[in-house]
């Protein structure tokens, strides 16, 4: 690592990002599943990522992507296990 040289960024193109808000962290199933495990990662530990289920705020800590056909739709719990 030694052997590494800081260089200065450029300023072209440089812009400012908002805070972040709670409610970003909340999973839009409807989104690809990269797109989804890329949030869950960013977005810890906050503002989390979270999702309601039957009236009650789940938040996830962790999540891996299992690229698989099924037939229920997007968001739907397959495993109430949740581990």
């Amino acid at each position: 690592l030694s052997s590494l040289k800081p260089q200065k960024q450029q300023d072209v193109g440089v812009t400012y990002a908002d805070k972040l808000q709670k409610e970003e962290g909340e999973i839009n199933w409807h989104d690809p599943v990269e797109v989804i495990d890329r949030k869950i990662r960013a977005f810890y530990p906050w503002p989390g990522s979270f999702f309601e289920y039957k009236g009650e705020q789940i938040k996830i800590i962790e999540a891996s992507c299992v690229k698989k056909q099924v037939s229920e739709k997007p968001g739907t719990v397959v495993d109430d296990q949740m581990t």
